[in-house]
């Protein structure tokens, strides 16, 4: 082989690896397991309450999961309070989960509606006849990198 051609063929291949190296590292940046902190009042009966501040999801894996910790909740230490994310056209992207106050972080998947848009971490009162309202906070986060 050339002196030359040997050269391109190391440069060539010397780029293929950085670049290589770049993209896999910004695709596992995007895909952080944070905490972000939310905070909102549960309305009565079924009504849906909702964080004001939605985040983009910006995966199309709905395996990429969205967590929710219920730290706080007006309602009574070891309470329940259903949570789900929603997508900035009201459509669920994910089940609805029944999540306990004082438990870990709980990590589920999305489903299509939740693939490469705004979502809104939204939650309900788990008891369908109470009239009460109360107030929620915690972390959660809308893709965490964690694949179920």
């Amino acid at each position: 082989m050339e002196k030359n051609a040997k050269k391109k063929l190391v440069s060539f291949g010397m780029c293929l690896a950085v670049s290589a190296a770049l993209l896999s590292t910004s695709a596992i940046a995007a895909y952080q397991d944070n905490d972000i902190d939310y905070s909102f009042r549960i309305q009565g009966s079924v009504d849906n309450a909702q964080e004001k501040t939605g985040r983009f999801r910006d995966t199309r894996e709905n395996t990429n999961s969205w967590k929710v910790q219920l730290v706080k909740s007006g309602e009574g230490k070891g309470s329940f309070t259903n949570f789900w994310i929603e997508n900035k056209n009201g459509s669920s992207a994910s089940e609805e989960y029944s999540i306990k106050q004082g438990d870990k972080p709980r990590y589920k998947p999305a489903n299509d509606k939740g693939d490469h848009i705004t979502v809104y971490l939204t939650a309900e009162n788990n008891n369908w006849f109470s009239t009460e309202q109360y107030n929620v906070s915690g972390i959660w986060d809308e893709e965490t990198g964690r694949y179920l």
